[in-house]
């Protein structure tokens, strides 16, 4: 009797050891409202995509595993800015560099810092700013279909926000003037939020066929985006090279001269037609005329300075998240 007792004390001990060191990860208000860890919830000034960053700390003995569940609300502790919908963790921040992650492991007693995707909730309110406290709320399973729908169909982050929105009532014309949301963002909103719907309803014929026009949308999206991606290789002040002899300079409709393989101009604009930039004109080529070249008629020039205030790729605004990015310069590398 004595050796069955001691054994399974053994066996309870080795289970105990076992499971602090190969913990389940927990959600994220869960292991608050345990006590397994304490958090700090701050905006990071954006509406979309790595938006959030929490910082985490264990406040037990014992290896600690988290997951943001995806759903899951932060909510402005101020009431003041926007409420952001959670899709999880994405990257832990190591020194001055961030490691891509989906769950927070921590092994010991050190704060870590996690960035976590999500998106704006609430479109009548300001975006949050860079620090803007949040708490822990509830999930809104409505934004987890459309935001899940879109994960699916490989939307870019700025379609999806535009669709959560859509789905909370926003109007279309609302989300062109303030968001600055393209015809074909809309258009793929729109498709997530009826899929999302026919989901619901349960009907998988309709599901399969809303799916279908979802990924037609979404390539005509990213040829969207990778149109934009070439805009913004340049900005004022670049030296670039025409690729292709004969290349038309354009001022309107009409072409004003054509250029040679291997000549070099100064870009002064840059727009979605191509670069601007100045062209000799006249009988003796002392004026200069402005014209229009298309962007996949030129490169950057080698061994030129580069033009001020050329966006990173890291941080391009409201043009493409940095998941947006991979996907593009994937596809560019034909993989």
């Amino acid at each position: 009797m004595l050796r069955v007792v001691a054994l399974a004390a053994l066996f309870s001990r080795f289970c105990a050891v076992g499971l602090a060191a190969d913990p389940s990860p927990v959600p994220l208000d869960v292991a608050v409202k345990t006590g397994l860890v304490e958090v700090e919830v701050k905006g990071r000034g954006a509406c979309t995509g790595d938006a959030v960053r929490v910082e985490v700390r264990r406040k037990v003995d014992r290896a600690v595993q988290v997951v943001v569940e995806p759903g899951t609300v932060m909510e402005s502790a101020s009431g003041d800015a926007q409420n952001m919908v959670c899709s999880g963790v994405k990257y832990q921040k190591e020194g001055d560099a961030y490691r891509r992650v989906d769950v927070m492991v921590l092994n010991d007693d050190r704060p870590l810092s996690f960035l976590v995707e999500a998106f704006c909730r609430d479109f009548a309110k300001p975006t949050p700013g860079a620090g803007c406290a949040f708490r822990l709320g509830s999930k809104d399973q409505q934004a987890l279909g459309v935001i899940d729908k879109g994960k699916a169909a490989g939307a870019s982050l700025r379609a999806i926000q535009v669709a959560v929105w859509l789905q909370a009532g926003v109007s279309e014309d609302d989300l062109r003037r303030r968001f600055k949301a393209t015809d074909v963002e809309v258009k793929t909103a729109n498709g997530l939020v009826e899929a999302t719907v026919v989901a619901q309803r349960g009907d998988s014929d309709a599901e399969k066929a809303v799916d279908a026009k979802v990924q037609v949308l979404v390539k005509d999206l990213f040829a969207e985006l990778r149109n934009r991606r070439k805009e913004i290789d340049f900005v004022h002040g670049d030296t670039v090279v025409v690729t292709e002899d004969g290349t038309p300079i354009r001022f309107g409709r009409r072409t004003i001269a054509t250029a040679r393989k291997g000549e070099t101009f100064v870009v002064t604009f840059v727009g979605p037609d191509g670069v601007r930039v100045k062209v000799p004109s006249g009988k003796d080529k002392s004026h200069r005329q402005l014209g229009v070249i298309a962007l996949d008629r030129i490169k950057l020039a080698e061994g030129t300075p580069r033009g001020e205030g050329r966006p990173a790729l890291r941080a391009l605004g409201e043009l493409v998240s940095e998941t947006d990015l991979e996907v593009i310069t994937a596809s560019e590398r034909g993989e």
